[in-house]
């Protein structure tokens, strides 16, 4: 969604808000060209966003979406990024984010693209054998999530 244009011109306020939000929460944001990611902090440590000052207003709110992903559950650090159930629902929401908002934008080629991406890190994800299961409890992931599973045919 790059070709949209930075965040921070085309949406100028929400761009405000949404870095606001952040850090009113604690969140460090870092400006890194090039860079989009959030990183979880330590347990009750709300981490940081790397954002890069040209980025589209979307990968802000996708980051964004971690963030309070992240935060629904306690802040529980790196445990969150290295639960595989935790870590792909997030992604697979985060990304569903994007792709509703290229097709209600018409964007048809950038939804079908970030459809693409999100299978990607989902299998991504789900075969990464660094990463455990149920590192945070079930109940919490299933209370921010729902019953998630990976989608058949990944």
């Amino acid at each position: 969604m790059r070709d949209l244009g930075p965040g921070r011109e085309t949406h100028p306020e929400e761009w405000q808000r949404l870095i606001q939000e952040a850090e009113d929460k604690g969140v460090e944001i870092r400006s890194r060209p090039g860079g989009i990611a959030y990183n979880p902090g330590g347990p009750g440590d709300p981490g940081q966003i790397i954002l890069d000052p040209d980025a589209s207003i979307w990968a802000l709110r996708h980051e964004m979406s971690h963030m309070r992903d992240n935060e629904a559950a306690g802040w529980p650090g790196t445990r969150a990024a290295y639960d595989r159930r935790f870590l792909a629902a997030s992604e697979e929401r985060s990304y569903n984010l994007e792709i509703d908002g290229a097709r209600a934008m018409g964007r048809d080629d950038l939804a079908d693209q970030l459809v693409e991406l999100r299978d990607t890190r989902l299998r991504e994800i789900k075969g990464n054998l660094d990463l455990g299961e149920d590192l945070l409890p079930r109940e919490v992931t299933n209370e921010i999530f729902g019953d998630w599973d990976f989608p058949s045919g990944l």
